[in-house]
């Protein structure tokens, strides 16, 4: 997978924004919680609770985008998106597209290792 380090941390855009110590803030409190999210995110794929997931997805989306991170915010969306009931749907009913929702976990978790290598770096420069 390519990485596109702008869309994974857009750093210069936070910048231009807020003093360099209060990003680095901010990213340091993002790689606590979401490394938190994941953990979490594992358990509820493993008790295949869509609401649980959904809740975590959208809860890392908010996280995302305080960095400027869109790549992985896009893939929340995603994710958040796949663990809604279709409109009136049968509560009762499983609607849940497991291995796509499977699939995205895995895509985000990848991602956010990736983001989590490039924060680091960011946070031992400068």
């Amino acid at each position: 997978m390519s990485v596109d380090q702008k869309a994974l941390f857009d750093y210069k855009a936070l910048e231009s924004e807020f003093e360099r110590a209060a990003v680095a803030e901010l990213a340091a409190l993002f790689l606590e919680e979401t490394a938190d999210c994941l953990t979490l995110l594992k358990r509820e794929l493993e008790a295949k609770n869509t609401e649980g997931i959904r809740s975590l997805a959208h809860k890392m989306r908010g996280g995302c985008r305080s960095i400027s991170s869109s790549s992985v915010e896009k893939t929340c969306r995603r994710l958040e998106r796949a663990c809604m009931p279709p409109d009136f749907a049968d509560p009762s009913t499983d609607f849940a597209d497991w291995p796509h929702i499977e699939d995205l976990v895995s895509t985000l978790s990848l991602q956010c290792k990736s983001l989590f290598t490039i924060i680091q770096e960011y946070l031992n420069t400068k």
